[in-house]
């Protein structure tokens, strides 16, 4: 176990306001990689400050490394960490940058010195490194941020939205990185992004948060699974009253946000070829496709979202 959060709030107050950013929360972080997924607002960042010990708990308890007899500066000691805004010194070069934070992370002159050349070498930061920090490109600040969080060789990583701002290649690049520190590495990682995509190739474990609430807590392959045996289907039109049509009959749809007149609905022994044009004709509408489709985990997420809302 590497966190362990129990009736954890935290609220903010601002201009006589109450702001709540984590309610009444239970969770786990597992060893491995987890995502930590939910729109802007939900509560990400409050959580992960919790974690770094940056914020403190309104009411509740959060633990890292739960069971082990240590300070928390020790314990923070086995921590890297990513920030989504660059933390960046201008004046130095990477080198330079990487050593100072290896020394404030425990490091002699001389290991930091050689960490330092070690993890830019690691994250493709070659003749560049002995540039100014500041001539850098989004992608290259993004993969000095991801050699600080390495440097003092850390066991649990927070990466908060590693991709953010990179090119489809960058994004390509450092999602590489990632999966290879976790799985070839060993290391934990806490994973927070938006983009669901890349949750899908790099993480086993998913905790959403929506409006400081846990939506969902357990293993990525489980939450696609709930709705992994189904039919995508398009029609024509009326898509609004073919679904309810569809959930009149007992079965669960999902909508499929990258098309309009698209949804996914579960196998069910109903379901057919022949039902499915059969629904659509008498809802006005003619069944463009029919067909296996694995549901993303994006619809899954935004489909988590609408059902609490609706609760």
């Amino acid at each position: 176990m590497i966190v362990k959060a129990k009736r954890l709030t935290k609220r903010f107050y601002e201009q006589k306001m109450e702001i709540t950013a984590l309610d009444d929360i239970d969770l786990d972080i597992k060893n491995g990689a987890t995502a930590l997924l939910g729109p802007n607002g939900s509560g990400k960042s409050t959580l992960i400050k919790l974690i770094l010990g940056l914020l403190t708990p309104t009411s509740g308890k959060i633990e890292l490394f739960p069971g082990i007899n240590e300070s928390i500066g020790k314990k923070l000691m086995r921590v890297g960490y990513m920030p989504e805004t660059p933390s960046l010194i201008s004046g130095v070069n990477a080198v330079k940058f990487i050593r100072h934070i290896g020394m404030i992370s425990g490091l002699s002159y001389n290991l930091a010195l050689q960490r330092a050349h070690e993890v830019l070498d690691y994250v493709g930061i070659f003749e560049e490194r002995y540039r100014e920090i500041k001539g850098y490109s989004t992608g290259m600040k993004q993969r000095i941020l991801f050699a600080q969080a390495l440097v003092h060789d850390p066991e649990f990583l927070i990466l908060d939205e590693p991709t953010t701002g990179l090119s489809p290649e960058g994004r390509s690049e450092m999602l590489q990185l990632i999966s290879e520190i976790s799985k070839e590495y060993g290391k934990s990682i806490l994973f927070s992004t938006h983009i669901l995509p890349d949750v899908e190739k790099i993480c086993h474990n998913v905790i959403i948060l929506h409006l400081g609430k846990v939506l969902y807590e357990g293993s990525s392959s489980q939450i696609i699974k709930d709705a992994k045996k189904g039919k995508r289907i398009v029609v024509s039109t009326n898509v609004e009253k073919v679904t309810r049509d569809f959930i009149e009959h007992g079965m669960k749809v999902i909508k499929d946000w990258r098309q309009e007149n698209a949804f996914f609905v579960r196998t069910h022994e109903k379901l057919s070829f022949s039902f499915a044009h059969e629904i659509a004709e008498q809802n006005g509408a003619t069944l463009i496709e029919f067909r296996d489709e694995e549901v993303s985990l994006e619809n899954l997420f935004v489909d988590r979202i609408k059902e609490e809302v609706k609760a």
